[in-house]
């Protein structure tokens, strides 16, 4: 895939500012319970990783587009500082509510557009060690891959989801009618056009990659936590009657529970400036 096709495989990056932000303050809530109802580990093996490199341990780490810390918080026990950047106000303070509970005091959280700032000869350039992000829209262009060089004082860093299993997201795609155009978390192709970019450009590029597979056992409510960041806002066809999110679960539970098979592959690209 080449780079110049990324936005029209990303249809949420489409909409005008105002609804792209209007959308992801929306999914603030869901997003900090499936942050917390997340057992995957990676958060705690992309920041082993980075610290076992060099590149979190008493640095300053800016992280594009981080939603609600889900990799902010875990750097912030260890860097020197954090700054957490947001298109979306809402994930900002659900963010922040979640450092003051973890005790976090060195984070700053700023509202930002990757997308519309402008990094060289700012105060944004060579502002940290290091730049990072994980599934974030704004970097599927060449120019936020070159934000983020502009922006590192040593290393960039980005997560990718390349594969990604799961058999109630599965059911839930079926009964909700939901159309698979373009999945960000099933994507190879990315990770390739990311490295072919920054090896043309003359950098050193390392690849990782972090696996989870799993049979999970949800409650309901915990069901309702984990998926409601991407299916909240679905309806639900089932035996010709509509259900929201919280009742589908409710009637596919077996004993109030629900068994879930699933396999994630995470990758993670680094490259130093």
């Amino acid at each position: 895939m080449h780079i110049s096709k990324f936005k029209q495989h990303d249809k949420s990056i489409e909409h005008p500012r105002s609804e792209t932000e209007a959308m992801w303050d929306s999914r603030a809530a869901q997003f900090s319970l499936a942050q917390q109802a997340d057992n995957t580990g990676f958060p705690d093996k992309v920041t082993r990783l980075l610290t076992e490199k060099g590149y979190i341990k008493d640095q300053t780490v800016l992280d594009i587009g981080g939603g609600t810390g889900r990799y902010a918080l875990p750097f912030a026990q260890i860097a020197k500082s954090v700054t957490l950047t947001d298109l979306s106000t809402a994930m900002l303070q659900e963010a922040q509510k979640l450092a003051q509970k973890a005790r976090l005091s060195n984070l700053r959280y700023q509202k930002l557009d990757w997308e519309q700032v402008q990094i060289e000869g700012s105060s944004w350039e060579k502002s940290h060690d290091l730049v990072f992000a994980s599934m974030c829209p704004a970097l599927r262009s060449e120019e936020g891959l070159i934000k983020m060089s502009q922006a590192a004082r040593k290393a960039g860093v980005i997560n990718q989801f390349i594969k990604t299993s799961d058999s109630l997201i599965d059911q839930l795609k079926a009964a909700g009618n939901i159309l698979e155009h373009y999945d960000p978390h099933n994507d190879r192709d990315i990770i390739q056009t990311y490295f072919k970019l920054l090896w043309d450009a003359g950098y050193e590029v390392q690849l990782y990659y972090h696996h989870y597979q799993s049979t999970e056992v949800y409650t309901i409510a915990n069901a309702a936590m984990r998926y409601g960041g991407r299916f909240a806002a679905y309806n639900y066809i089932w035996k010709g009657q509509q259900f929201s999110l919280a009742d589908i679960l409710a009637l596919w539970a077996v004993n109030g529970q629900l068994e879930v098979h699933n396999e994630t592959v995470l990758a993670t690209i680094i490259w130093e400036v």
